[in-house]
Formats: C-alpha cells, sequence, structure tokens
C-alpha cells in the first residue's frame, strides 16, 4: 500500500518533533547524585596539666586542718583553707613553692626549677716529698707538700624538680597519675678534713643538703586538688623541723586541644 508523499512528510515531522522534546526533557533533568556519607565527628585530642604546690605551716596548724576523718579523697575544703589563709598574709601557712607542667595521657615528664651543683666527692690524699738544700757546711731538710687532688665530682641539682606519669581514664572521669616531687636546699658548708704543716695548710670542704620528696601513685578527679604528702622542711640550722610541716598538694586538670 502506498503511503501518500503528504502523509509521509507529516509522520516525519512528528517522530522529529517527539525527538526533540525527548532530548529537552533529559537537559533539563537534574543529575542525580549519590548521597554524602554522614560526617564522623572526630574526638579532640586532650592534655593533662598536673599542679603541685608546697605549703608551709606550723605543725598545730597542719594538725587542726588534718584532724577531721575523711571518707573521699577530695580536698577542696582543706585547699580552700590554706589558701584563705595565705591570702590572708598572717604568717601562719605560706606558699613555698610550686610546679606546673602539662603533658599527654600516658606520657612521663619533667620540670626542674634548679641550680646545678657540681663538687669534689673524691681525693687523691695529700703528699709530703722531703728534699734537701744546701746551706754553708751543714744540710738542712726542707718538706714539699702536694695537697690533696679531686679524682671524682658529682653534680647535684638545689631547687625544685617534679617528675609524673598521668593516665585519663576512657571516660574522663579519674586520673591515675605517679609522680615524684622533690625539693633540694643547700646547706652550710662543712670540713670533711683538713691538712696543716709548718709550710703549707688545706681544708676539704663538702656541701651538705636538705632534701623533701616524696613518691606514689594517684587516682584523682580532675580539677579537684588532693593532698598527696606532709613533710617536715628544715630549720635556720639546716636540720629538721618538726614543729612545721609542709602540705603538698596535686591537681590534675584535663585540657582539650582545639577548643
Amino acid at each position: 500500500m502506498k503511503i501518500p508523499f503528504v502523509t509521509f512528510i507529516v509522520l516525519v515531522s512528528a517522530a522529529m518533533a517527539t525527538l526533540v522534546v525527548g532530548e529537552e526533557a533529559k537537559k533539563k533533568q537534574k543529575p542525580q547524585t549519590k548521597p554524602k556519607p554522614a560526617a564522623v565527628e572526630r574526638e579532640l585530642p586532650k592534655q593533662l596539666r598536673v599542679v603541685v604546690e608546697f605549703f608551709e605551716v606550723e605543725a598545730l596548724a597542719a594538725l587542726d586542718v588534718l584532724s577531721e576523718p575523711r571518707d573521699n579523697s577530695s580536698d577542696d575544703d582543706l585547699h580552700a583553707r590554706v589558701m584563705g589563709e595565705v591570702l590572708a598574709d598572717n604568717g601562719e601557712i605560706r606558699l613555698l613553692d610550686m610546679a606546673v607542667i602539662t603533658t599527654r595521657s600516658g606520657q612521663r615528664a619533667k620540670v626542674e626549677s634548679v641550680e646545678e651543683m657540681i663538687y669534689a666527692t673524691e681525693y687523691d690524699p695529700a703528699e709530703i716529698a722531703v728534699t734537701e738544700e744546701v746551706a754553708g757546711e751543714g744540710a738542712e731538710g726542707l718538706a714539699a707538700v702536694t695537697p690533696p687532688s679531686p679524682t671524682a665530682f658529682e653534680c647535684r641539682n638545689v631547687g625544685v624538680t617534679v617528675e609524673v606519669d598521668p593516665v585519663l581514664s576512657a571516660d574522663g572521669s579519674i586520673v591515675e597519675v605517679n609522680i615524684a616531687p622533690e625539693v633540694i636546699c643547700r646547706n652550710e658548708d662543712s670540713v670533711f678534713s683538713a691538712w696543716e704543716t709548718d709550710h703549707a695548710e688545706m681544708e676539704v670542704i663538702m656541701p651538705n643538703f636538705y632534701t623533701v620528696k616524696f613518691s606514689t601513685a594517684l587516682s584523682v578527679v580532675p580539677g579537684h586538688p588532693h593532698l598527696a604528702a606532709v613533710m617536715s622542711p628544715r630549720n635556720d640550722d639546716g636540720q629538721r623541723d618538726g614543729s612545721r610541716k609542709i602540705l603538698a598538694f596535686v591537681r590534675v586538670d584535663v585540657l582539650t586541644v582545639g577548643e
């Protein structure tokens, strides 16, 4: 069956129009995009700041502060009483020294405020050599003295040293901290030994030190002071003074990096 030419033209035009409309619809249709994965919330790292404070008090004042029995490890009230006396500046309690160090959980750290003192610890003994000198017709013996000579030395850090190793619990509520503070003071030197002859004299001087230190492991609540130790300071003669005490408080703060 033959299709009239006019009808053929109409069919071809309709087919081309349908094709054009389909292409335009595809252009207008928005491309489908894959949904973005949900952002994973990254936990910010944390650091631990350890604060150690040394307060010097009269022994009776320390006994009064520690007289009441306690059933928890937080010493906020004790620390507040001590700080109140320090700020009042009435002479009963004073801040002896303090040290602060920041580290990561599980990382051992150390802070020092010291004077490095090097001194001799071993000596070779003195030597005496006899020589002769001719004077006129006779001979006179002379003694040449060689003083003791140091052969070994030691370095002592005079000041405050604090070494810590804190570990933060998984939920951030407790800090396990190993801590070892040390306060070393230099006393007056003493004469270890002395040599004296007709021609020379010498003294071997040795330094004396007074040390206050403790080493312990604590479980502390972040942000709260804890009384870690009570010790005795030295008196004016460099000897232990039992009439006064040193209260050592430890506080650990949890610091979030990036906030």
